[in-house]
């Protein structure tokens, strides 16, 4: 899919059409991820249309057994031996302001 040409609602609408179809797949009912989350019916109904919070969304997966789903969505960067040369082992703690992709 591409997310470039949707909207920021689109994409959380997309994100929670994800989130049921992963729920009714594995066959749990709404009441279910009630009890599975500890969350109410309507936090369960807003994180399935895509109007809710991450610690909801990390509830559900973690209910669903989904959380390496978390490793696709935003995966780890890590820093290329080159880049790592040049900064002279140093860990990099702010941004320059400076960018080349202008």
């Amino acid at each position: 899919m591409a997310f470039y040409g949707l909207t920021d609602e689109a994409i959380a609408t997309e994100i929670g059409r994800r989130l049921k179809t992963l729920r009714l797949n594995k066959n749990y009912s709404q009441e279910e991820m009630i009890e599975k989350t500890g969350l109410s019916i309507k936090a369960i109904r807003n994180a399935e249309k895509g109007k809710s919070t991450l610690a909801t969304y990390i509830a559900v997966l973690r209910a669903l057994n989904a959380l390496d789903a978390l490793e696709n969505f935003i995966p780890e960067t890590r820093i290329s031996p080159l880049q790592l040369a040049k900064m002279n082992g140093k860990q990099r703690l702010k941004a320059s302001g400076k960018r080349s992709d202008r």
